[in-house]
């Protein structure tokens, strides 16, 4: 959101807690996704730690479901 508003890089370094070469380095690569892409994504981030936790699974297949998941979808475009 605010890459889109093109907001200042001060605004934007203190809203995701980094700073330089870091913080715009994250911007550049927000740039290749679009904010629905974003919200997928963590929210697969956040169904894979759950079944970190949770889950007997082990935890490289878990990952490779992961990736299989964020990369495939984006790449059926």
């Amino acid at each position: 959101d605010l890459r889109d508003r093109k907001a200042a890089d001060s605004e934007v370094e203190r809203a995701v807690g980094l700073r330089g070469a870091r913080a715009r380095a994250l911007v550049g690569q927000s740039r290749a996704f679009s904010n629905m892409d974003l919200q997928r994504v963590l929210h697969q981030a956040s169904c894979l730690d759950i079944a970190l936790k949770s889950s007997r699974t082990r935890p490289q297949v878990l990952f490779d479901v992961f990736i299989l998941e964020v990369c495939g979808r984006a790449g059926a475009k």
